[in-house]
């Protein structure tokens, strides 16, 4: 009988690398087993909706008064993301981009930043983090020997558009867009925006709940 596939909300997929990374850090303390209560009260999620999460990600039943096996579950949800590590070039290096050149991704979420490109005279051939940031005009001919599969924006809205378009034209297959603006990509691209002034509206928004 051929296996059902799972797959999973946006929602979810979004609480699995928060699982992921709290789950490593109770591994690291020593700590061998967990339960749905534990973890809700730890990272603030509705106890339901994380037992359901962790009936849906485990391969391997709970223990009864004990729960889960916290190195299996970690494992469990590494195969469910399908997690690897893809090279990565930034382009635009100025505040965040700089931020990100900086991120020490040790939670092992599959980032590895190889290069930064920018058009700053200020900012080529110096390194941040230990990665170089090179001339954006020189992009295009060093694509090929970095081997990255995933651009990330951080330009202006202007020509965010012209650089995901030079970028997908010379081989990346991944867009992780951080500009202010709609991107758009032919099928067959992976496209993810970070929306910023999206986020703060609905901060914003359950704030002003808190206060009627």
């Amino acid at each position: 009988m051929k296996k059902q596939k799972v797959t999973f909300s946006k929602n979810q997929l979004r609480r699995l690398p928060i699982y992921l990374v709290f789950l490593k850090k109770c591994e690291a303390a020593g700590i061998k087993y967990i339960n749905a209560q534990i973890v809700s009260d730890s990272l603030g999620f509705n106890k339901e909706q994380v037992r359901k999460d962790i009936a849906v990600m485990s391969t391997v039943g709970g223990i009864p008064n004990r729960g889960r096996d916290v190195s299996q579950l970690i494992r469990d949800i590494e195969k469910k993301l399908c997690i690897n590590t893809y090279k990565s070039i930034i382009v635009g290096c100025g505040s965040l981009g700089k931020a990100l050149l900086n991120y020490k991704n040790e939670e092992g979420m599959g980032l590895d930043i190889v290069a930064g490109f920018d058009v700053n005279n200020d900012l080529i051939n110096t390194k941040v983090n230990n990665i170089p940031i090179y001339d954006y005009h020189c992009m295009v001919g060093m694509l090929p020997e970095l081997s990255a599969q995933i651009g990330i924006i951080c330009v202006p809205s202007a020509v965010a558009q012209g650089v995901v378009d030079e970028l997908i034209d010379n081989g990346i297959r991944a867009i992780w867009n951080f500009a202010p603006t709609y991107i758009r990509v032919p099928k067959g691209i992976i496209l993810s925006n970070v929306n910023m002034a999206a986020s703060l509206a609905e901060v914003s928004h359950k704030l002003s709940l808190l206060d009627k």
